[in-house]
Parts: structure tokens; sequence; C-alpha cells
């Protein structure tokens, strides 16, 4: 994270105090005016918006030229000059040295994860597949701009949901390179679909239309869905029941929480 200078995350001993706990910050990396951008190439956005956006070291990525002009060998010896520049040559490298840093993290956390199963532990998650409408609030526009999306962009944000779940299908197929753990189980938190958030109606129609799509695909594979949220999830577990009968039902780690009880009792000014 370091080499990369993230914009939307601190830790500690870098912007926290040394006993803080890691916290995200709200961004928009993709403006309300950007969909329909986002939506015709998500590539080329990643590439020259959200990247340059999101992490200090990849901002010279906002210089290169769109993807579709790379088409075609004279097209592309011609743009190839847009790489030579000094500091898109340091942002790649920043990327290089970042991935040689997480490469050594995987080889020892890959050992640690084989340690617990030949002790026995089954492996809690065989992948991650997040909520649609999660990953739109938490990576794209943020708690807010996903929200005010429900009532000024309704159509682009219902089209970008259904295009993020092809690719959190894509994630959650990590299970099936797995051999071990019997039934394979996906694991994802569910951030923005709490009762405070969104009415019973948002709920339905902009985070569970697609959150359901998700589920009843890994459960026709026979893949076992297990979703959390340390939010109140009324709308959640109601409406998770509507899943046909036939197909095993997500299991839902929801927060036991009760309601305040009304008082009559006058606190004083």
């Amino acid at each position: 994270l370091a080499l990369l200078g993230p914009k939307l995350y601190k830790w500690a001993g870098d912007g926290l105090g040394e006993n803080s706990l890691h916290q995200i910050i709200e961004g928009e990396p993709l403006k309300a005016d950007e969909y329909e951008m986002f939506l015709a190439d998500p590539g080329d956005f990643t590439l020259r918006y959200y990247l340059p956006r999101v992490w200090t070291t990849l901002e010279p990525f906002a210089k290169l030229p769109p993807m579709q002009s790379w088409w075609g060998v004279s097209t592309m010896a011609s743009q190839a000059l847009s790489f030579s520049s000094p500091d898109v040559v340091r942002a790649f490298e920043s990327l290089f040295k970042a991935g040689q840093e997480q490469e050594k993290y995987v080889r020892v956390a890959r050992t640690l994860n084989d340690d617990f199963t030949n002790l026995g532990f089954p492996p809690m998650s065989h992948g991650g597949a997040a909520a649609p409408f999660d990953v739109v609030s938490d990576y794209l526009r943020g708690m807010s701009g996903a929200m005010l999306d429900m009532y000024r962009h309704p159509d682009e944000l219902l089209q970008t949901c259904e295009m993020i779940l092809s690719r959190s299908l894509a994630g959650g197929a990590m299970a099936l390179q797995s051999k071990r753990g019997n039934p394979k189980r996906v694991w994802a938190a569910l951030h923005r679909g709490s009762d405070g958030f969104m009415s019973l109606k948002q709920f339905e129609t902009f985070y569970w239309a697609t959150l359901k799509k998700l589920i009843l695909a890994m459960t026709d594979w026979g893949w076992y869905s297990l979703h959390s949220t340390k939010a109140t999830g009324n709308s959640a577990s109601s409406t998770s029941s509507n899943c046909p009968g036939e197909k095993p039902s997500p299991d839902l780690l929801l927060p036991t929480l009760k309601k305040p009880r009304k008082s009559s009792a006058v606190i004083p000014a």
C-alpha cells in the first residue's frame, strides 16, 4: 500500500496514531456524470480515471491515451511514445515493486492456510462475492453518491450493478479452484443493505435484485453462500426467504438487536 500511496485508506503509523485501526476514506472516483463513459468501457475508465484518483503514484496514468487507440500495429507504435514519459515509467515501476511485495505476503499467507488445513481446520472461505450495490458504494461512488444515485441516476446505477454482477461471480469462482473443503463456501460482508440506509422498496430494487441473482447462481453451482452484516437487517432477513424452496437459503449473519422501547418519560433539558 505504501508503495502506491493510497488516497482513500489510512492505517496505523501512516496518517493515524500507532494504536489506531485502519480507516477507509469515502470518495467518489466515479463522478455522477461519468456513468455513461464507465459503462461503455470500464477497463479504460479504470486505467485512466479510477487508478489516478485512488493511488498517488498512479496519477500519471491519466496522461495515457484511450485504450482503443492502441489497436493496430502502426497506431500502437505511435501511441507507445506515451509510455516513455518518466512519470509514467515510475508509475509502472511502483506497480512492479508493489507486486513483488505482495508476492512475499501471499507466499507466507498461503503456507499458513495450508498449515491450518493440515491440522484439520476447514478453510473459512474459498472466495468472495460482494453484493454489486456494495461494490458501487464502496469503491466507485461512495456511500453518499450511491444513495443519491437511487434518486438522480437510478437507471445508470442499476446498469452498473448488473455489470458488476458478472465480476462478482468471477470472484466467487475462486471456490472451484480449491480442492479442500465441503461444501464450497463463499463469503462476503453486506455493507449498505441496512434498514437505516434505504427503504424496503429501494432495498428490493437496488440491493436485493442483483444480490439474489448472485446467491442463486452460486447455489446452482453447489456452493454455500455466507453473507454477514453488522447493521440491522430486517429487510435482508425477510426478503432472503423469497429464494425458491428447492435452493438452500443464504446464511445471513445478522445482529440480534432489539428496537428501543418507546418511553413517555420526560428528559430534562
